[in-house]
């Protein structure tokens, strides 16, 4: 009996989430969410029938598990509403669903190796008992390191040889997802603080939008708030972009913002001719390979300095010395899962040999693979810390940098 209330608890959260999935979702992309919250809750259902069968049913544990398998809704009641949190109730209820998710992620981790150990000797288990406060403090730890942390800005030096100015500043800025998760009071502080920070020019590498934002009136004060940037603003679209970009490629362009989907631009900035192109993103579209995209694209002879702009960083690779001095892009969110929080360069994705962040010397070109500014929201970053990136380009008679 106490088993089956336990897990009837849980069906109206998860109800109450899915709901939020498909009520706030408009594309598959959207939809994929269900997957991961199905995932999450199973977590938390697996952990409290495991307490159960361990007879360690007290009740703080169950009361535990089952706050934070409530704190997974919130979200997508959020995403679902279509309302800016503001500073108010719903924006501190998104805070706490990422220790939430983050918990459900370590646990289950914890939970599969104990399964496993637990089989090997003949006894499976579903509670692993005290190890699940490795879990909690993973989780707690990582949400507030990248909660204190805030936007932390990276500065890099970068020595160009065929640059000829003073040092020309840039500005990346990545995977904003503006909406709930990043709502208008947050974008605001993001763009004062690139502000102060002087840029030449402010590149935005894909998906400035988030999910679930499809709506009329969703990105309303987003284009005026990046055109006060004291500085040309350069940006490419990235996969949450493209199921809204119809209206959101037109506003950006009415608004000032330099849009380069497969397309260049020439620009003369702090003495240096600067040359950009900006590669599209093929989500849902038939799109010319990003190879040709790249071959096709010739600098002029007089560039001093060729950049490329890209979301997916895969594209990067296809980069030569003679096509550009360096690429610039997104989309990884760190790792997403990272180890960041205690120090070490570990992502799931640098465990498989992939780019996951940050800055690279590859074929003679400088790659920069973006954290992301944004930090609240679904999937939750777990460990990593969002960024404002700062490269300096400096001429040189080889390739050399250096970082503080």
């Amino acid at each position: 009996m106490t088993m089956a209330l336990w897990l009837g608890s849980l069906v109206p959260f998860y109800g109450v989430t899915l709901w939020g999935v498909y009520r706030g979702g408009r594309t598959r992309n959207d939809h994929l969410m269900a997957f991961v919250v199905t995932g999450c809750f199973g977590v938390y259902g697996l952990l409290g029938a495991g307490a159960l069968l361990a007879w360690q049913a007290r009740w703080p544990v169950l009361v535990g598990l089952g706050l934070g398998a409530a704190l997974l809704a919130p979200p997508f009641v959020m995403l679902a509403r279509r309302r800016d949190p503001g500073r108010g109730l719903g924006w501190w209820l998104m805070l706490a669903s990422q220790p939430a998710y983050a918990f459900a992620f370590w646990g289950g981790c914890v939970l599969g190796i104990w399964l496993v150990s637990t089989l090997a000797t003949g006894a499976a288990s579903f509670w692993p008992g005290p190890w699940l406060w490795v879990a909690l403090a993973l989780a707690l730890w990582g949400s507030v390191w990248g909660l204190a942390l805030g936007q932390r800005v990276l500065r890099l030096r970068v020595e160009v040889p065929r640059a000829r100015g003073p040092g020309l500043r840039l500005l990346q800025l990545s995977d904003i997802h503006f909406g709930p998760g990043f709502p208008l009071w947050k974008l605001r502080a993001l763009c004062d603080q690139a502000a102060a920070l002087a840029p030449d020019l402010v590149l935005i590498t894909g998906d400035l939008v988030g999910p679930f934002s499809d709506s009329p009136g969703e990105h309303d004060g987003l284009v005026e708030t990046l055109a006060a940037l004291p500085a040309p603003v350069l940006f490419c679209p990235g996969n949450h972009d493209m199921p809204r970009w119809r209206t959101l490629g037109p506003e950006l362009r009415a608004g000032g913002v330099t849009v380069l989907e497969d397309e260049t631009v020439c620009l003369d900035v702090a003495g240096e001719r600067v040359w950009v192109l900006g590669v599209g993103f093929p989500w849902g579209r038939a799109r010319v390979p990003a190879a040709e995209v790249i071959r096709g694209a010739v600098p002029p002879d007089d560039a001093s300095l060729r950049l490329v702009l890209s979301h997916g960083p895969a594209v990067l690779d296809h980069l030569s010395a003679d096509s550009a001095d360096m690429g610039f892009a997104g989309h990884t969110h760190g790792g997403p899962v990272s180890l960041g929080m205690l120090g070490l360069p570990v992502s799931i994705l640098r465990l498989t040999a992939s780019h996951d962040k940050g800055l690279h010397h590859r074929g003679g070109v400088w790659h920069y693979v973006h954290s992301g500014n944004w930090l609240i929201g679904m999937p939750p970053r777990i460990g990593t810390a969002p960024e404002i990136v700062v490269v300096e380009v400096v001429p040189s008679a080889g390739p050399a940098h250096s970082c503080c």
